[in-house]
């Protein structure tokens, strides 16, 4: 089915394994962020959370899709091996969820670093008060962020989700 230099046992066996030590690896993560009680961590345990669902998720999609793409001159071509012998509506919406789901890892690094610059913002603000050196330190989107939290960020979230794979898959 594969062809090529590494047989599909192996690849098999790879994915599978691999898939076996997404599984663990994330369950353990998500059993540590929810059965500790660790005050410092506050917020940033939801976005650990949702990046750990998100790994098993494309985990097990991976597994059972086993994606492949080819370079054309204008393009590439994506499609999942275990759908090809079935309808292609099965192999379109395959390709879409694997394509969305991947894609989701990279929005939510990017929240990560978004998160850790406004937890440092707000360090050097408690830090210095009213300090004109680090004027640079508190753009005017982070006051607004401050404000109703959860809806602002999930509001941003939901908005750069949508813009984000819309325009990728």
């Amino acid at each position: 089915m594969f062809g090529g230099i590494v047989s599909e046992r192996v690849y098999h066996a790879y994915s599978y394994s691999t898939t076996i030590c997404s599984l663990v690896a994330n369950s353990l993560l998500i059993f540590v962020i929810f059965f500790t009680t660790l005050k410092n961590i506050g917020a940033y345990r939801w976005l650990l959370f949702c990046f750990a669902i998100m790994d098993i998720l494309i985990s097990l999609v991976h597994s059972f899709m086993c994606p492949a793409s080819h370079m054309t001159e204008f393009g590439y071509v994506f499609w999942g091996y275990r759908f090809l012998e079935m309808p292609t509506e099965y192999g379109s919406y395959g390709s879409l969820l694997w394509c969305f789901i991947f894609y989701q890892s990279f929005i939510l690094l990017a929240f990560h670093y978004v998160y850790r610059y406004v937890i440092l913002c707000k360090y050097f603000d408690s830090l210095i008060v009213k300090s004109r050196q680090l004027l640079y330190f508190s753009p005017l989107w982070l006051s607004f962020m401050s404000r109703n939290t959860w809806r602002n960020w999930i509001s941003l979230a939901v908005a750069a989700d949508l813009i984000y794979t819309g325009f990728s898959c």
